[in-house]
């Protein structure tokens, strides 16, 4: 199944457990891979706060309705493990 960019931008966000993180305002993508390297999570698209960094290793899965999370650890893209709150307003660099 392929969902569209503009699907995939407002994708609501959640954990395992069912708590809701905001939903998908911007994304990553490695050129070289083709792939999505992490998304940007947070609470609207006009506002461009990004609230959470979620590394597509920590994906569960990803359909039409939502995206689902690991609950309690998300691996930041930056490398290690954080807690879901300690990535609020994170930023790639060098990326």
């Amino acid at each position: 199944m392929a969902i569209h960019s503009r699907d995939l931008l407002s994708l609501p966000v959640e954990t395992k457990s069912g708590r809701p993180l905001g939903k998908v305002v911007g994304f990553f993508m490695d050129p070289m891979g083709h792939k999505i390297t992490a998304y940007e999570v947070g609470h609207g698209l006009f506002t461009k706060a990004v609230d959470h960094l979620i590394s597509e290793q920590q994906v569960l899965s990803i359909s039409s309705a939502k995206m689902v999370v690991e609950d309690a650890t998300l691996k930041s893209a930056l490398g290690g493990r954080a807690p879901v709150s300690s990535l609020r307003k994170t930023k790639l660099q060098g990326v």
